[in-house]
């Protein structure tokens, strides 16, 4: 074959004759795909003195390169493509003519340097030009690069037989032709049993086969194939073993029971049918039979199943001692049960202990619950006891009445408080040995409790000189004995030089619990906290009732010398909403924002926990609004900031509110934002309803409709779910909705609004229901409630409230849709703001951000 190699762009070529010297022929260039070239010089024909053919030489300064000097193709069809240049004497590329030629085509075949394989064998490539050549060695030798199954695939033998026909399987190579003369290794690779030939060649068709002889484990077995000197497996042949003729018969379980006379053993009498391999026997019958102490067998004959097993229900006789059963399968020795009768007893089991709460201190009560278990065959003929123990001295004992056989009876003690360290709790049932039981090895039940040590803190005496190791906690309890007024709990460090951290949490009701997750591992703030950088601290709860307050004090870093005091204050603080306007409204428009906070701090009376951002700054443009400013003061309690500006003009986007930073541990609001379209706003103040929008608005701030999802309130969310039952289930607001009428309402409780996209679905009481409520998604231009249930809804969420600041309000029903048609309705829907919500401590330091 004769190629022609063109001039084409890219290098300089200079032809050198060497009897005329140098003369410039002309400029050219070529692809670049010849600059990849691995190249090999090769000696014109009759060139140069050096070797011939293949070795270094030129004809005129001129050489040929060619891009390979050997090729090996390992299956028929295979292609290579090889590349030749003409340079000159300074490897500048020159065009010309070149030939290819193979001196066995019936191996391989070459076209314009495409060499193909044909079939296995070598041959040489002459590539010329002019007085210019050059060889390839060429090989080609099938490699199989895939074996597949002919026949003898799936088969299935008894086990230890030789199936009934050879495994038979073709080797190909990568093309997909057949590759005679190689060598495959068959393997058993499970299963046991052995094949005839392990080693076998391909014939002319590229088949290879073996005879397989299974193993004795009954199931599936595989043999794998491979190329013989590889690891790799390229096929893998199975095969199904079946069990042998039967041979014996085992007792698989049940034997040596011990039961009632007159009863059933608690366990199944089983055997299996198995070969002389221990194979289960499938569809074997096997005969039980009672030949001792009477009774009878709930089955005489049964077949075996797939896993050669059957069985039986053994009630026994009304002789008490030994009672024998057999067990037959034809032609194969018995094998017999044995069991014992005995007079019905009962059996009282103590369980595992619990104890509420699980760290109690050495000033609370603990529950202790244990549940009793009557394990036997007959009911106690009389009421038992039940002995508390603490440390091996009785505490508390019960009397329980007579427990039925398999079942259970929870008994129930309140003891304490006891003494700090660890204590050893024990129950002892039936501790008289009252009870004449078939086992009373099981009668008692420990648990090892650590009483935590906790200090009474009282009114006008002030604990002293308090110290703890970084990480400690110390716990302490001060009672209330009258409602009302406010309780403060100090800390004060005398010791003014070095840095110590200590930080009270305090909880009504029961001990603060470490939570983990929380900022540095620090423990919950309960209902109130103080957590400076320092040890100076102050913890003040509004609003208190009478009960237990349960202190605890968490060394951040070693402190010592601290004095904790308590004192109450007939004063509560207020709950203060801290409006702060980003833009001047009018001053009619500022009464109305004055006369919403007003109505919303009634209904919360009580101040929470303040907010210092003096440490932590928040940025300004936080949680993505991008008006709101920097944070760097203290926050009581919650600090709404107010936009009123042009959004879309009247009859738009009317404005929208949320919160976007809430206390971590309690879930409630700190930092939150209204925003309004000014448009909008001169239409609702001239309509009479600007108050009512904007407490509508307040109120999402508050976290109506806002908190649900994160307190874990709102159940069967309708976003991504259109028409679910959303509904939110606090239970206060449970119980005020029935009072409101709702009682016999049928979906679930408190229905909220379901239709709609998020910012009006998921967010606010549903229409259909409420109709002329406040915190519905759509509002008359008069006067809309709001209801109890809506203030309820605060308290569930986490608020102290008074109720009685609710209007007056019953569900509408059947008349809402008369109702509705008073006045003209005003569209909230999408004025919740959807975005990230920033949880912080109380020293205003940033923990995990959630999303709406």
């Amino acid at each position: 074959m004769t190629v022609w190699v063109p001039p084409v762009a890219t290098y300089e070529i200079r032809v050198q004759n060497y009897s005329l010297g140098a003369v410039p022929v002309r400029h050219s260039r070529v692809g670049s795909f010849l600059l990849s070239l691995l190249l090999l010089t090769l000696t014109s024909c009759g060139g140069s003195d050096g070797p011939g053919g293949t070795g270094p030489g030129s004809s005129g300064g001129t050489t040929l390169s060619i891009s390979q000097t050997s090729v090996t193709m390992s299956f028929l069809g295979a292609t290579v493509t090889l590349n030749a240049a003409l340079r000159d004497q300074n490897g500048q590329p020159v065009s010309g003519t070149v030939t290819w030629t193979s001196d066995n085509p019936s191996v391989v075949t070459v076209v314009a340097g495409l060499l193909t394989a044909i079939q296995n064998g070598t041959a040489t490539v002459t590539v010329s030009s002019g007085s210019l050549s050059g060889t390839v060695a060429v090989t080609v030798q099938q490699i199989v690069s895939q074996i597949a199954i002919v026949s003898g695939a799936d088969q299935s033998a008894t086990v230890g037989q030789a199936l009934g026909d050879a495994i038979v399987t073709r080797s190909e190579d990568a093309g997909g032709a057949v590759v005679a003369g190689g060598s495959l290794r068959f393997v058993v690779s499970s299963g046991g049993g052995a094949v005839a030939d392990s080693t076998v060649a391909t014939d002319n068709q590229g088949l290879a086969s073996t005879t397989w002889t299974l193993g004795t484990v009954a199931g599936e077995q595989h043999i794998a194939v491979s190329v013989q000197g590889s690891t790799t497996t390229l096929l893998e042949v199975s095969a199904t073993g079946l069990a042998a003729e039967a041979d014996s018969l085992v007792k698989a379980s049940g034997d040596l029971q011990s039961g009632a006379i007159d009863q059933p053993l608690t366990d199944s009498i089983v055997v299996q049918l198995q070969d002389e391999f221990g194979n289960g026997v499938a569809g074997g019958e096997v005969t039980f039979a009672v030949t001792g102490g009477g009774g009878a067998v709930s089955a005489e004959t049964v077949t075996t199943d797939s896993g050669g097993f059957a069985q039986t229900v053994w009630t026994l006789g009304p002789t008490v001692g030994a009672a024998t059963l057999s067990a037959t399968a034809l032609g194969i020795p018995t094998v017999a049960f044995t069991a014992t009768a005995m007079v019905p007893m009962p059996d009282l089991v103590a369980g595992e202990l619990s104890v509420s709460p699980a760290s109690p201190t050495s000033m609370q009560t603990v529950t202790v619950t244990v549940p009793v278990t009557n394990s036997g065959t007959a009911t106690p003929g009389t009421s038992f006891s039940v002995q508390l123990l603490v440390d091996g001295v009785e505490v508390a004992t019960q009397t329980v009445a007579p427990i039925a056989p398999a079942t259970s009876a929870d008994v129930t003690f309140s003891a304490g408080p006891f003494a700090a360290g660890e204590r050893a709790f024990s129950i002892v049932v039936d501790a008289n040995g009252a009870i004449a039981e078939s086992d009373e090895s099981n009668n008692t039940a420990e648990q090892s409790v650590d009483i935590l040590a906790q200090t009474t803190l009282e009114l006008g005496s002030p604990i002293t000189g308090i110290g703890a190791d970084s990480s400690s906690v110390l716990l302490f309890a001060f009672e209330l004995t009258a409602e009302g007024g406010s309780i403060e709990f100090t800390l004060v460090d005398g010791n003014v030089i070095e840095p110590e951290d200590a930080d009270i949490y305090v909880k009504y009701g029961s001990v603060p619990q470490e939570i983990g997750v929380d900022y540095l591992n620090e423990p919950s703030l309960g209902t109130c906290s103080g957590t400076t950088p320092d040890t100076n601290e102050t913890c003040r709860i509004n609003g208190a009732l009478p009960g237990t307050y349960h202190i605890l004090i968490h060394a951040w870093r070693t402190f010592s010398g601290v004095t904790l005091s308590v004192v109450t204050d007939p004063v509560v603080q207020p709950f203060d909403i801290d409006l702060v306007f980003t833009t001047e409204p009018t001053s009619s428009q500022r009464d109305a924002f004055e006369t919403a906070v007003a109505r919303w701090e009634s209904i919360i009376p009580f101040d929470m926990t303040d907010i210092s951002f003096e440490n932590q700054n928040q940025d300004p443009g936080s949680c993505g609004i991008e008006w709101l400013p920097a944070i760097s003061d203290n926050v009581d309690d919650i600090r709404i900031y107010v936009r009123v500006d042009s959004i879309d003009g009247s009859g738009g986007v009317l404005g929208r509110a949320s919160f976007c930073t809430y206390r971590r541990s309690t879930k409630l609001p700190v930092i939150g934002f209204m925003e309004f379209d000014d448009a909008d706003l001169a239409q609702l103040e001239l309509g009479g309803s600007l108050t009512s929008v904007i407490l509508h608005e307040m109120g999402h701030v508050l976290g109506v409709g806002t908190a649900w999802l994160l307190t874990e309130l709102l159940s069967n969310p309708s976003t991504g779910n259109p028409g679910a039952d959303t509904h939110f289930v606090g239970p206060l607001a449970v119980a005020a909705f029935d009072a409101a009428g709702g009682t016999a309402y049928s979906g679930g409780k408190v229905p909220v609004e379901n239709d709609g996209e998020a910012g009006r679905a998921d967010g606010h009481w549903r229409e259909s229901v409420f109709r002329i409520e406040l915190m519905t998604p759509e509002l008359d231009s008069y006067f809309e409630p709001l209801s109890a249930i809506t203030v309820q809804s605060l308290a569930d969420v986490g608020y102290r409230v008074d109720v009685s600041q609710a209007d007056a309000y019953s569900l509408p029903f059947l008349n809402a849709a008369d109702a509705r048609q008073q006045g003209q309705v005003i569209d909230l829907s999408n004025d919740i703001w959807i975005g990230p919500m920033i949880g912080v401590n109380a020293s205003g330091r940033v923990g995990p951000v959630k999303r709406r």
